[in-house]
């Protein structure tokens, strides 16, 4: 047990993370920490001085450097207007540039140096140098809806001839593309619609996952947080280009990658479920057949995208979950089987009507173990819609066997499973409170073990030790006295007061905004 179980603390990590994120009484101070008042003898007017006015760029860039490591605020306070300024033409080195802009994207500006940053980067992304181009337009990205104002000025990066720019734009305008207040920008989606129709096949996906992201234009403007209205006609302009590349029929259709296919018939049904669903249903669960393998992998996942709305097609899914015999190849039977696990994340998206086989899955000792996970997983992603799943996790968390080998991995996701319930595992508290006196029994019977004290005793123990310094003996004999099941009870722990503190349709607990 105490090889395998060294991996229980991953339990205990992932736990204890989550529920302090989320703690009700969370006092987290996140104010941005104090920085250095002067780093090898020069403040931070000082390094701002080099990276502007020294003729040597090198020595301009690595003063660009130092400058990060102060404080961020004050760095955006001091320096941000200038540094912008140099950004926009007063560098002459491309190189130290580029270096500027990447630090202007990172770590952001002043809100009154805001709207200098923005337009200084969509005219390096537009019209400057090649070389800065990608790195402006990356930068641009990062002020998200900050740079909404600037999107058509990106117009001509549409014929650059190079597909990574073209790919990085889409990317882009999936980034800035939208407004809290008025929503997609209708330039973006032109910009998108064209891009979707690119030579490049990365570049035509990149344009359709930007598309899918900031979703159909709205019809007015609208609170943020409140659901708007959708602009149907804009909307279906999208709809129709994208229908024309996948046509009714193979033989019709433009876009010659499956994968890409997909993915048109994803953005379609965003832009319009109510009348789109069922037909492009029907087009997705047709590549749930095919030869190829990754086609199959893509097809679960943009229905697991649509997440309940996908549960017409849950009988398609749920036949891709069959092992079948033996595999020719161990390439062949690591395929079938990722395909499996992508079609458990299906079923864990779409929700509680897939529970039924989610729980065979797991239940079943006979299969493999990875699968086993990847179902207890899914069962995860179901929440409180899992509470069905609770008698069987019991037999998991009750079997002593799991405090060992593969078994080890199959509790910890089982745990998590019951966690994500919430308030509805509250019944396998007794189980749970016994596991923890059974990782007491668990450690002090390895303790004890003549292979512990073997371990401890063994000449190979002996020579490494001779061969550290006396800090490091130190670290490794503090090491040594860690005990795995006690990681792996705090894990359990923590599970216990998530549940506790949880309420219904709140798992966790109703816990305040950080």
């Amino acid at each position: 047990m105490y090889i395998r179980l060294l991996t229980a603390i991953l339990l205990s990590a992932l736990l204890t993370a989550t529920a302090s994120s989320q703690s009700k009484d969370s006092s987290k101070d996140t104010s941005e920490p104090k920085g250095p008042e002067k780093i090898e003898g020069k403040n931070l007017h000082e390094w701002l001085k080099t990276a502007t006015t020294d003729p040597d760029s090198f020595v301009r860039e690595q003063a660009l450097m130092t400058i990060s490591n102060f404080s961020h605020s004050e760095v955006r306070k001091v320096c941000g207007k200038m540094l912008v300024s140099r950004a926009g033409g007063n560098e002459h080195d491309n190189g130290v540039r580029i270096v500027l802009i990447n630090f202007i994207g990172d770590l952001g500006v002043e809100d009154a140096d805001t709207t200098e940053a923005v337009r200084i980067l969509a005219s390096s992304a537009s019209s400057g140098p090649p070389v800065l181009r990608l790195y402006a337009l990356q930068a641009l990205g990062k002020f998200k809806s900050k740079a909404y104002s600037r999107i058509s000025d990106l117009n001509v990066i549409l014929t650059d001839p190079s597909y990574v720019i073209r790919q990085t734009l889409a990317k882009t305008l999936g980034q800035i593309g939208s407004s809290e207040t008025t929503g997609p920008n209708t330039k973006a989606l032109q910009l998108l619609g064209n891009l979707a129709k690119d030579p490049c096949a990365v570049v035509r996906l990149s344009a359709l996952q930007s598309l899918c992201s900031i979703g159909p234009p709205w019809a007015a403007n609208a609170k943020p947080g409140v659901q708007a209205e959708v602009n149907e006609k804009e909307a279906q302009e999208t709809i129709d280009l994208l229908k024309s590349r996948i046509g009714k029929k193979a033989a019709t259709a433009s876009e010659a990658d499956k994968q890409i296919e997909l993915w048109c018939r994803l953005v379609i049904v965003r832009f319009n479920p109510k009348v789109e669903l069922d037909d492009q249903l029907n087009g997705i669960a047709a590549h749930l057949s095919d030869p190829e393998p990754s086609v199959k992998v893509q097809a679960l996942a943009i229905l697991g995208f649509l997440g309940e709305n996908a549960a017409p097609k849950l009988r398609d899914v749920v036949k891709l979950l069959d092992g079948g015999g033996l595999a020719e190849t161990a390439a062949a039977n690591r395929s079938r089987q990722g395909i499996r696990i992508a079609a458990l994340r299906t079923l864990g998206a779409i929700g509680g009507k897939a529970i039924d086989p989610i729980l065979k899955i797991i239940d079943n000792p006979k299969e493999y173990t990875e699968i086993r996970i990847a179902a207890l997983d899914a069962l995860a992603m179901l929440g409180e819609k899992g509470e069905a799943g609770r008698e069987i996790l019991k037999t998991i968390i009750t079997n002593d066997a799991n405090l060992k080998g593969e078994g080890v991995d199959l509790l910890i996701h089982a745990l998590i499973a019951l966690r994500s319930m919430g308030k509805k595992a509250e019944g396998s508290i007794p189980e749970l409170t016994d596991l923890m006196g059974r990782l007491d029994k668990a450690r002090d019977k390895r303790l004890a073990s003549p292979e512990h004290q073997a371990m401890l005793n063994s000449p190979e123990l002996k020579l490494l030790m001779d061969k550290l310094s006396p800090e490091e003996q130190q670290k490794l004999k503090e090491k040594l006295k860690e005990n795995p099941e006690d990681e792996f009870k705090k894990g359990v722990e923590e599970a216990i007061r998530y549940i506790k503190e949880s309420t219904p349709g709140h798992p966790g607990g109703e816990h305040k905004k950080p």
